[in-house]
């Protein structure tokens, strides 16, 4: 009996045809996920990556990650051995608000006149409590000094974007606030100066050309300092330290004074 030519090829072509029905199902859908993840977190970045389905021109589904990282400094901070989310929230409490999501952590006292006025307290767990005392003319030139507004109490006012503001806090020759503001990097205490200053630094027997303001702060527990320096370089940096036998200090440890160019010009 004789078998037809054609039945061989029947044959074989079947297992194929079921081959290529197994082969269009198995890859999944091409650009089905695109989804942004964080995979990876520190505290000062995160690592946020995708996977793509992707076809080539040969019909081969391949998947492709792509990736990218964000930097800002205080990202994250450790809760129970885990990096959280950190944030400038800051919330009412009794006798004042604090800020706790973040590395490092802050009360504000209710009033300004507090010794305690402001505890930060820092990543390695240190605590520093300070005020604000006053602000002062210095003339870098002859090194004389002048303290023109003291603190007043002031009742702080919780802001948007971890601002606390004590109005009226400073006042003498002028009137100004108290500005703390928290953020995930650190902490800020700025003056707001409300009102021109009654006298100018010639009213105190300074030069105005050399004169600036100087904020002072006292920490009423202030970190231990190593080495202190009184070259000129330290004496005219932003913020300095008030250790006895540097000129232009209040010689009690524990100041620190931060100053700013003033420009009169015939004001």
């Amino acid at each position: 009996m004789k078998i037809p030519w054609f039945a061989p090829t029947f044959l074989l072509c079947v297992p194929f045809a079921i081959l290529g029905q197994v082969a269009r199902q198995d890859p999944p859908t091409p650009n089905a996920s695109r989804s942004y993840s964080i995979v990876e977190r520190g505290p000062h970045h995160r690592i946020i990556a995708t996977m793509t389905w992707t076809t080539n021109r040969s019909g081969r589904v391949f998947a492709r990650t792509n990736s990218y990282t964000e930097l800002a400094t205080g990202m994250h901070h450790l809760v129970d051995g885990k990096w959280q989310e950190s944030s400038d929230e800051i919330a009412i409490v009794p006798g004042g608000a604090t800020a706790t999501n973040a590395s490092h952590r802050v009360f504000l006292s209710a009033d300004a006149a507090a010794s305690d006025a402001v505890r930060l307290t820092m990543p390695n767990g240190q605590t520093l409590s300070s005020h604000v005392v006053g602000v002062s003319y210095l003339d870098t030139a002859s090194g004389s000094n002048a303290m023109i507004a003291e603190l007043h109490g002031s009742v702080g006012q919780v802001l948007p974007s971890g601002k606390v503001l004590y109005t009226n806090a400073i006042q003498g020759d002028f009137i100004g606030d108290i500005l703390c503001r928290f953020s995930k990097a650190g902490m800020e205490e700025s003056i707001i100066i409300r009102t021109k200053p009654i006298a100018s630094p010639a009213d105190y027997g300074l030069n105005s050309s050399t004169t600036m303001l100087q904020v002072w702060t006292e920490f009423v527990n202030p970190p231990v300092r190593h080495s202190p320096s009184c070259s000129r370089a330290n004496r005219i940096r932003r913020r300095r330290s008030g250790f006895d036998g540097c000129r232009n200090q209040f010689r009690r440890y524990g100041y620190w004074a931060r100053e700013g160019i003033l420009n009169w010009r015939g004001e």
